[in-house]
């Protein structure tokens, strides 16, 4: 028989059917509880519910600027890898305008954890300006069972990126995408990913967005917490390439002559696990090999950016910098080279 605060979440998502319904807290006799309703183009908002009465009394929204707002809609996506592998992910399109968009790809830190369906504020941030924007659920993640969670170990800067890319690619072929205006934005594992994916398939991408990122593998054997765990220098071992060649190929500070589109690196100085040291070998490597970069460093702040005014900066940054190089006009110029 299912446990009764199980019965009640299911009787809840069958009332909500187009949100995430989540159990936050609940009184001693399990007849009173505080739920959270939110799907990706509605930020959460709590709820009373009585389980008696089965009234629901509206609490408060997490986002309050943000009701009113025309929000985009995100939509689970698969599509087969090169190899015949199905891939899952999510599709953002933009509230208006037509197919095809400029296209930001974005993937999901870890690299072994996953994107789920829900609101997030970067996602909506692009969306909301324009751009479609891809999730994909590359081999590395979780949630799909061990061996495709292990077909990433090893694999970061490869078949990870390839998955990444054949996503992309998809896009394109769906109509989705303007291939001539695809950018890559993402955070840790995304942020490596941002600018590994480029190496892998040059041309593909217009403009990266590195934020808070992984550059060099072997640098995350001596800075960063993830090393100082009980755990973590076996997760090393298992999930990088054990070959110091290969951990090479698959790090773009390694790499900084290959890159050829304009990048931009973000990150906090106080960042405990992609130490502040990547960005600073992934632009010395960059002022090395005389290639431009856009810079946003922040004191105090650590692995992702929380004060709000930081992450306003951060946000307008973003815009700007997609704005000036997956424009229509930028789109135009490519197609005549």
């Amino acid at each position: 028989t299912e446990h009764r605060l199980t019965k009640i979440r299911l009787a809840l998502q069958s009332n909500f059917p187009n949100h995430n319904v989540s159990l936050v807290s609940n009184t001693d006799d399990n007849e009173q509880f505080v739920i959270a309703l939110s799907a990706p183009n509605d930020p959460p908002s709590f709820y009373l519910f009585n389980v008696g009465t089965g009234s629901l009394r509206f609490l408060m929204h997490v986002y309050p600027e943000v009701e009113g707002t025309l929000l985009a809609q995100t939509d689970g996506i698969s599509f087969p890898a090169r190899d015949g592998q199905i891939i899952h992910g999510y599709l953002t399109t933009p509230p208006t305008g037509e197919a095809p968009f400029p296209l930001v790809v974005h993937p999901h830190g870890g690299p072994h954890a996953r994107d789920g369906w829900g609101y997030s504020s970067y996602v909506q941030s692009m969306a909301t300006r324009g751009y479609a924007v891809l999730q994909v659920n590359f081999r590395g993640s979780t949630g799909f069972g061990d061996a495709f969670m292990e077909a990433g170990y090893g694999e970061w800067g490869r078949v990870t990126q390839q998955d990444i890319i054949d996503g992309t690619r998809w896009a394109i072929a769906d109509g989705i995408a303007d291939p001539a205006r695809i950018g890559i934005y993402g955070a840790s594992f995304g942020g490596y990913s941002a600018f590994q994916a480029p190496l892998v398939a040059p041309g593909l991408f217009r403009a990266a967005i590195g934020y808070v990122g992984v550059y060099d593998l072997d640098l995350l054997y001596t800075s960063g917490d993830i090393k100082t765990t009980r755990w973590g220098g076996a997760y090393l071992d298992t999930t990088l390439p054990s070959d110091p060649d290969e951990r090479e190929a698959q790090s773009p500070a390694r790499r900084a002559d290959e890159l050829s589109l304009p990048l931009f690196i973000v990150h906090g100085k106080d960042d405990f696990r992609a130490a502040f040291e990547h960005a600073e070998v992934m632009r010395d490597a960059l002022d090395e090999a005389g290639k431009p970069y856009e810079w946003l460093v922040k004191d105090k702040e650590e692995h992702g950016f929380y004060t709000p005014e930081n992450t306003v900066e951060l946000f307008e940054r973003v815009e700007q910098f997609f704005g000036q190089h997956l424009s229509a006009d930028i789109a135009e110029e490519w197609s005549l080279e």
